[in-house]
C-alpha cells in the first residue's frame, strides 16, 4: 500500500542513522534514531486522526492510516529488539508478527493490506501511585 511507501520513506534516514551508531556501538544515539522515527509516528497518526476520519466515513483512509502505523510500530519494533526484547516481542505480538520474522532481515518485508492484529493490550502497564 502507498502509505507503507511513505513510512518507509520516513524511516529511511532514521535507520541510516541507527545502524550507523549501532555498528559504532553508540547504542545510546541508536535508540535515538528509534525514538525520533516513533515521534514522527506519533505526529502522523495524531494528525491522520483515524477515529474522525471512521466518524467521516472515510474508510479507506481510516485503514490506510492504520495499516501505515501498524507498519511503522513493527518496523520500530524490530529496531528495539537488541535493547528492550521483551518489550519489544510484545509489541510483534500484538501486531501478530511470526517468530521467524522478527529480525532486520524483514525490515523490507512489509504487512500485508489484511494483516490481522491481535487484541490490543497495554505494552507498559500503567504504574498505579502509592
Amino acid at each position: 500500500p502507498a502509505g507503507v511507501e511513505h513510512s518507509r520513506a520516513h524511516l529511511e534516514p532514521f535507520s541510516e542513522n541507527y545502524f550507523k551508531h549501532f555498528n559504532d556501538l553508540a547504542f545510546d544515539k541508536a535508540i535515538q534514531a528509534v525514538i525520533d522515527f516513533a515521534n514522527l509516528v506519533n505526529k502522523n497518526f495524531n494528525d491522520n486522526a483515524p477515529w474522525n476520519l471512521k466518524k467521516l466515513g472515510k474508510i479507506d483512509e481510516m485503514n490506510q492510516s492504520l495499516h501505515e502505523t501498524a507498519e511503522s510500530l513493527r518496523l520500530i519494533a524490530i529496531l528495539l529488539l537488541p535493547f528492550v526484547p521483551v518489550s519489544a516481542n510484545k509489541i510483534l505480538d500484538l501486531l501478530n508478527i511470526e517468530n521467524s520474522a522478527r529480525d532486520f532481515a524483514h525490515l523490507t518485508h512489509t504487512l500485508k493490506a489484511q494483516h490481522q492484529i491481535n487484541e490490543p493490550k497495554a505494552v507498559f502497564p500503567r504504574l498505579e501511585s502509592r
